[in-house]
């Protein structure tokens, strides 16, 4: 099960002592699911917590009223008067009880959206919406090129753990995502002329990451599909590098 799947069984569970194994597994592992089921158990006392106010005026306290004023003589109730008034009262609790229950709600509803949502990299979906997004709040040209840049880094550091794990699946995930990272969006970003200092250090820095790849390359010979890789990130770095330099002399 996915986060909002767990977050899903959190809310429905009658006792959050008591979460099935796969969620309270999920929960131990996710530091963001913690949070989340943290903050509804908080709310859950809070709201066994409420108390329901009586009225000022209520019908009750009008008949002590007149009781009082009557020297403390007891004042007839029929049967049907404090019928009515039980009615009341168990109103009264079920709308507070309602309108705490929207208001937990809503704040559960404003906690999904501030708890920040785990990235996916299984897919290269996933890393595409992590790139765009981590690039598009870059609120300059500058820092949108610090951005790529450091998403490059960290999927080349992952690409070397995943080849250490000798995880094809990853490794070749991460070659996809590189491909595109350094010929795509590297090419949206070359043409500024501010950056041009920026755009020698990374281009000096892939031609280091291109002959790294090709030596790691070199060391996964058993591993064909890992080798494969390595190759096609070393040369998009080579290519990126080249590009980057074609431009700076342009």
């Amino acid at each position: 099960m996915n986060c909002n799947q767990i977050r899903e069984q959190i809310l429905c569970a009658e006792n959050m002592g008591k979460l099935q194994k796969e969620v309270a597994q999920h929960v131990q592992a996710c530091p963001a699911c913690r949070v989340y089921q943290s903050t509804v158990q908080k709310m859950e006392i809070q709201i066994g917590q409420l108390q329901v106010a009586e009225p000022l005026y209520s019908s009750h306290i009008r008949l002590k009223n007149i009781e009082g004023k009557l020297d403390g003589r007891k004042v007839f109730a029929s049967p049907l008067f404090k019928f009515r008034r039980f009615e009341k009262e168990r109103g009264r609790q079920k709308l507070s009880i309602a309108v705490a229950l929207v208001a937990f709600l809503f704040a559960v509803v404003g906690g999904l959206m501030l708890i920040p949502k785990p990235i996916d990299r299984e897919s290269i979906a996933g890393l595409r919406v992590y790139k765009e997004s981590s690039i598009n709040r870059a609120n300059s040209q500058e820092k949108k090129w610090h951005a790529m840049v450091r998403l490059a880094k960290e999927a080349r550091a992952d690409a070397i753990v995943f080849a250490a794990r000798n995880d094809t699946v990853h490794v070749k995930l991460m070659a996809d995502y590189l491909v595109e990272l350094l010929q795509k969006d590297v090419e949206k970003l070359i043409s500024v002329r501010e950056l041009r200092d920026q755009m020698l250090d990374f281009a000096i820095e892939l031609g280091r990451s291109e002959s790294e790849f090709q030596r790691l390359a070199n060391l996964y010979d058993y591993s064909p599909e890992v080798a494969e890789s390595l190759v096609r990130i070393a040369l998009a770095s080579k290519e990126a590098e080249l590009r980057l330099r074609r431009a700076l002399q342009a």
